[in-house]
């Protein structure tokens, strides 16, 4: 059966011409040669998308980015891409100049044009002077850090890590441990008094202060006198070896034989000063403090002893007489001044017919009139006459004074008076 198209004409309202007149159908009552409706083959043509092994339905798509199969770069996209590549290539292209450029300058001729391949080549070319030769172990290199040998080896190191560490000295040496130090780690420092140091001596940096007194004179300190172990003398300050023969010693100008007791030896010194004008004098304890003449003008001191016992001194026994012719002054004083801190009363046995000054005073040579304490003495007419009274105890006060002083008993007599002649028998102190 064969096919026909129906064309349906009519006459237009002028009656000029045929008016072509289509007949309205549905796509889906139009069937096509196989068998489908015009609305199936559309339906179908529609829905085939296109794809890199089929034809089909392509959507733009405006990103350079994207990574689809399915849809299709439009010119922009393409635009903007090819661009991109420009400025790579450009990029590319300078950047290889620059390489090529400063391989150039090590010695080696390279161009922009050359490939990637061949700069790195030429790269390998480059003289740099220097021949592998590293000779450093793995003790050498601090521990966990790594290293290449020579050989290209990567090689990780085993010194260990001291850092900070502090020796203290001591007499016997102490051993540094092998590894690394920081740098921060310190010896203690020993502190060392200079004045316990030898002079030319060195200990840790400190020089020495002591000075050597080995061997040699040294005048040492009077410290005084113990009665058990005799003259105390403090050497001076210093370093005394024990074995030189060193001496320590203190000068007195005083110490010499006029000044020392015939008979009497005082470290050394032998005495020659004689005794016939030495008496003994007592004190509460019966200790011997020697009696010199003192001020001496016109007339005379006699030590003429007869008995040394004071139970006889108030007896008719002369012991010591002190005779001044009118108008002058004679006395007798101790040798050595008297402690009389303590002490209220110091006494005197004697006889005076005249004035007769008895006196403590720090002056020794001093006369009458020179005094700490004083006691004028006048005998009554009786009393220089009655034998029976030869001696009488007469006391000075002395509360008032501390320290030490000298003794004197003065015979003195105005010009208007004749002689005085005194006689004394002795101190009493208590």
């Amino acid at each position: 059966m064969a096919n026909y198209n129906i064309e349906l004409k009519k006459r237009n309202t002028a009656n000029t011409g045929w008016d072509s007149l289509y007949p309205i159908t549905q796509a889906a009552n139009v069937v096509m040669q196989d068998g489908k409706s015009v609305e199936q083959k559309v339906s179908e043509h529609l829905a085939e998308t296109a794809s890199t092994v089929k034809n089909g339905h392509v959507q733009l798509n405006d990103a350079v980015n994207s990574t689809s199969t399915t849809t299709a770069a439009t010119a922009n996209a393409v635009k903007k891409a090819y661009d991109k590549a420009e400025q790579a290539f450009t990029q590319a292209s300078d950047g290889k100049t620059q390489v090529a450029t400063a391989i150039t300058g090590k010695g080696v001729s390279a161009t922009g044009g050359d490939t990637f391949s061949q700069l790195a080549t030429k790269i390998g070319q480059i003289n740099t002077g220097v021949t592998p030769a590293g000779t450093a172990v793995a003790g050498d290199v601090l521990a966990s850090k790594t290293f290449i040998n020579s050989g290209g080896t990567v090689l990780t190191g085993t010194m260990v890590n001291r850092g900070a560490i502090t020796i203290t000295p001591s007499a016997t040496d102490q051993n540094i441990t092998a590894g690394y130090h920081s740098g921060a780690g310190k010896v203690s420092a020993v502190v060392v008094p200079a004045a316990n140091v030898l002079t030319g001596t060195t200990i840790a940096g400190t020089a020495g202060t002591m000075v050597n007194r080995s061997g040699g004179w040294h005048i040492g300190t009077f410290i005084g006198n113990n009665p058990t172990v005799g003259t105390l003398i403090k050497p001076p300050a210093g370093y005394y070896d024990g074995a030189t023969d060193s001496y320590v010693y203190v000068k007195s100008n005083d110490l010499i034989p006029e000044n020392i007791k015939q008979g009497l030896n005082i470290f050394g010194v032998t005495g020659t000063l004689p005794p016939a004008d030495i008496q003994t004098i007592w004190f509460s304890d019966w200790a011997a403090i020697p009696l010199v003449r003192g001020q001496t003008q016109t007339g005379s001191v006699n030590f003429n002893v007869s008995n040394n016992n004071p139970a006889d001194w108030l007896g008719s026994n002369k012991v010591i007489s002190i005779y001044s012719n009118k108008g002058y002054d004679n006395a007798v004083v101790t040798d050595l001044p008297v402690n009389l801190t303590g002490i209220n009363k110091v006494g005197v046995l004697m006889k005076c017919n005249g004035d007769c000054y008895f006196i403590a005073s720090t002056n020794k040579m001093g006369e009458y009139t020179e005094y700490d304490a004083m006691l004028k003495i006048a005998y009554t007419t009786s009393e220089v006459t009655n034998t029976s009274t030869f001696m009488k105890l007469v006391k000075l006060d002395v509360s008032a004074l501390s320290g030490y002083y000298y003794i004197r008993l003065h015979a003195y007599q105005p010009s208007t008076y004749s002689a005085v002649d005194v006689r004394l028998g002795g101190f009493i102190m208590k």
